[in-house]
């Protein structure tokens, strides 16, 4: 009986092992899309105008202060730390993120959280939320929140809004990078926006609007190779940027994007 029992939970043990990612991204997905629908319905909802209406205005002061600092910089598009000194980033990060200080990448290497336990508090208010804004990328079936701020722990959960560039709500002269990782143990994420062609388009949803914007090209940088992350006058980009994959990972790929609705 001994020898019959061993050789089954050896395979037993052999296929848990080689089905764990796809169980554990299916998992993930599902508390993902979740949350997502739950902030879709939120936005939509008729006592969420005001909020919502406030949030928005706050988001666009964000961003002409932004413009109108000429010494606005971005030392590294993924790891170094950059302060954004705008009451809306620090308060609306303290809330939602307490670990997070507002740097482009917390290296104090908090504890990561589980996506199916970062749902908030289960309140029906928008200001109770710990994202504002979605990133659809049909080419690749990708759909993820965007956190304020891309901590190690909001990277584990969705894409993250690198301090120092547009918040994504769209209009001229601004310019929103996003990030996210190339790929974790329990989500796609940004492994697969190297498939991006030139044409090919995308979409950032903020609050309840949504704006959709065209590649029109990448490029592979080091991290202190940030020029092309600023803004641009009369132009509304959205750059995504994610590490390559090993041994290359200390370089950057990005993605731009430029609107088209």
């Amino acid at each position: 009986m001994k020898k019959k029992l061993i050789p089954l939970l050896l395979f037993l043990a052999g296929l848990l092992f080689f089905t764990y990612p796809y169980i554990a991204h299916y998992i993930n997905d599902y508390a993902m899309q979740q949350q997502i629908e739950e902030f879709e319905t939120v936005s939509a909802q008729p006592e969420s105008e005001r909020d919502g209406e406030a949030l928005w205005d706050e988001m666009l002061a964000y961003n002409e202060e932004l413009q109108n600092d000429p010494d606005q910089m971005i030392e590294d598009a993924f790891t170094d730390e950059v302060m954004a000194s705008n009451a809306f980033y620090s308060d609306n990060t303290k809330q939602a993120e307490p670990e997070n200080d507002g740097s482009l990448v917390d290296n104090s290497h908090v504890e990561m959280e589980d996506v199916s336990n970062s749902s908030g508090n289960g309140s029906s208010s928008l200001s109770s939320r710990s994202f504002y804004s979605i990133i659809r990328i049909p080419k690749i079936n990708i759909e993820l929140p965007i956190y304020l701020g891309a901590s190690d722990a909001n990277l584990m959960k969705g894409a993250a809004h690198i301090t120092g560039t547009s918040l994504p709500v769209g209009g001229k002269g601004t310019h929103s990078v996003i990030a996210g990782h190339r790929g974790t143990l329990r989500h796609n994420m940004f492994l697969h926006i190297n498939e991006l062609n030139t044409g090919d388009t995308f979409e950032v949803q903020t609050l309840d609007k949504v704006m959709t914007y065209r590649v029109s090209g990448s490029k592979v940088v080091l991290p202190n190779e940030v020029d092309s992350l600023s803004i641009q006058e009369n132009k509304d980009l959205v750059t995504l940027v994610t590490c390559l994959k090993y041994p290359m990972n200390y370089k950057r790929l990005l993605v731009y994007g430029e609107r088209v609705n």
